[in-house]
């Protein structure tokens, strides 16, 4: 039987999106490698997997993109408590063409599009009403405009992953360990121990 860890991984977000409990269905902690050498972890928001590759956007000035170009060596996780499932993947980021990268803005709400050409991301803020004053600037001045343009400093990464492994979880602890490893452009399946 021909493994596919990538359909497993699509099958597994169909079911999890399913009677989801919480607001970020599409929430995956990203992982990366900060300038001191330590990993730094917070969540994104995956959009979607294109080439056998899983997709999300940041601002390209970001701690996270920063980190990125300096190591593309990442990790995601996802846990998908209502179904027990949790998924790891590791893998290499670099960036999507910018064209594709257009229609993700072009997805985005306005109100994500205001804040993200608003905010400079990850950088020290004395105060936040300075940059709610900035937005609400921005929104007037663009009342009139029905698109807001992609700043050229927001985009996309992709992750290509290397391995991935599949958990299920089981109250005993006797959780179901799936792992796929990417070896000679095939995949290779193993199970791991709980």
């Amino acid at each position: 039987m021909k493994q596919d860890p990538i359909k497993k991984f699509e099958t597994w977000w169909e079911i999890a999106k399913e009677n989801f409990l919480l607001n970020q269905s599409n929430a995956a902690c990203l992982s990366t490698i900060n300038k001191d050498g330590f990993p730094s972890g917070r969540f994104v928001d995956l959009k979607e997997i294109d080439d056998q590759c899983f997709i999300f956007c940041t601002s390209f000035e970001s701690e996270k993109a920063c980190e990125i170009i300096n190591n593309p060596n990442v990790a995601l996780t996802i846990w998908w408590d209502h179904v027990g499932f949790q998924v790891r993947i590791t893998g290499t980021a670099r960036t999507i063409p910018n064209r594709d990268a257009i229609i993700h803005w072009q997805n985005r709400s306005r109100e994500a599009q205001i804040t993200s050409v608003c905010s400079n991301q990850s950088e020290e803020i004395n105060r936040m009403e300075k940059l709610r004053e900035k937005i609400d600037h921005f929104k007037n001045s663009m009342s009139n405009e029905s698109v807001i343009p992609k700043p050229a400093t927001w985009g996309c990464f992709k992750v290509q992953p290397i391995q991935i492994e599949f958990l299920i979880f089981n109250e005993n602890r006797l959780h179901l360990r799936e792992f796929y490893e990417l070896k000679d452009e095939k995949w290779r399946k193993s199970l791991l121990q709980p």
